[in-house]
């Protein structure tokens, strides 16, 4: 079963916009260390390619992956 999601722009905390849809169909694995340093695997379609331009960014709760 897919989910859906979208980028959002974040100015000061604030969500101002909505740029792109995507649809999630796994995140890969659903458990991990409260520790961190986990891996995922998102897979879907509507991310960007651009690698370079941080056009994808993933939080877990209030927390950045890297």
């Amino acid at each position: 079963m897919a989910r859906r999601g979208a980028f959002y722009v974040c100015v000061a905390g604030l969500v101002s916009a909505v740029l792109a849809q995507v649809n999630i169909q796994s995140i890969q694995p659903t458990i991990g260390s409260l520790g961190g340093s986990t891996r995922l695997q998102i897979t879907g379609t509507g991310f960007s390619t651009d690698r370079f331009a941080g056009g994808n960014v993933v939080y877990v709760g209030p927390y950045p992956c890297s």
